[in-house]
């Protein structure tokens, strides 16, 4: 709420990129209850989460992505005199906080998260401690090469748009007051949800069985991306090469794995909110993340 109103309508960023973020009329930020009052996009807008799992606006996914892709990457250019963003903080240090927590939350997540070895389709994995132990000795080499501007929770739940091609109009809500780091944690955002989160939660296009009582336990999955998902896959990838290569990212492959990893990994806990725990959910992602960490300690 106040990173909203400070992106809106403060001078952190410049003029032509507060258009991107919603007004915020007023506020009561000394709750509980919190609460405050937002522009209305109204039915003029489309959540990009809705378009791309959910079948919401006929037009072709290339005269929508190319676009805002471009907008989104356009935010990446914004740089800020600051210290250069610290991967074990933004990476490791989520990710082995966060799976404590979650195993705490629930039984059945701790049998799985806590086997010394597990078979994900068929391809046995350590404990994801082991993989971290081989990265951190190693953080330095993640280092990026510059501080640029961040959302925190750039997944498509979070980006609205109207128009199409040029006419294309972008409206981004819930930003973390992070504001600088590394844009490579945006990058994660987005496409851990398109191709993991949002086929699972939105799409409900997963397949799962989970073997809990076997040693090792066993988990066999299948996602199914929707042909939009797997054109706004292709697209981003695309774009981050293009954008890391230009501003001479050379570890950006390396840091894209370790941030799929930490998001993904760090989506644990929050699925297994005692009210309504998700535990699936959380299973599923943190196969998919422990695929991604061990592809970054394999890749040292």
């Amino acid at each position: 709420m106040q990173t909203l109103r400070l992106l809106r309508d403060g001078e952190i960023i410049p003029g032509e990129y507060r258009k991107l973020f919603p007004r915020v009329y007023s506020a009561l930020p000394d709750g509980p209850p919190f609460a405050y009052l937002m522009e209305f996009f109204g039915d003029k807008y489309t959540r990009l989460s809705d378009y791309l799992f959910r079948g919401i606006n006929p037009t072709p996914a290339e005269v929508i992505i190319n676009p805002l892709l471009g907008k989104v990457f356009d935010l990446f250019k914004i740089r800020h005199d600051v210290l250069l963003p610290d991967p074990k903080a933004i990476y490791i240090d989520r990710v082995a906080g966060r799976l404590r927590k979650a195993a705490r939350l629930s039984a059945r997540f701790q049998s799985i998260a806590t086997s010394a070895s597990i078979v994900i389709n068929s391809a046995e994995y350590s404990l994801y401690g082991s993989y971290l132990d081989a990265i951190v000795p190693e953080i330095s080499s993640f280092q990026p090469r510059f501080a640029s501007f961040v959302h925190g929770d750039m997944h498509p739940g979070n980006i609205f748009f109207k128009g199409e091609g040029d006419t294309l109009e972008l409206r981004l809500i819930d930003p973390k007051s992070w504001i600088w780091g590394d844009y490579m944690f945006d990058v994660g955002k987005l496409l851990h949800y398109t191709m993991v989160t949002g086929p699972r939660e939105d799409g409900n296009s997963v397949e799962l069985h989970v073997v809990e009582d076997q040693n090792p336990p066993r988990v066999e999955y299948e996602i199914h991306l929707s042909e939009r998902a797997q054109t706004a896959v292709e697209m981003t990838m695309a774009r981050l090469q293009e954008f890391a290569e230009s501003n001479g990212d050379v570890n950006f492959q390396r840091r894209l794995n370790l941030s799929l990893a930490s998001n993904l990994l760090g989506l644990c806990e929050n699925r297994l909110n005692p009210e309504h725990p998700l535990e699936d959910n959380a299973i599923l992602y943190y196969c998919e993340g422990l695929r991604y960490l061990r592809q970054v300690a394999e890749g040292l």
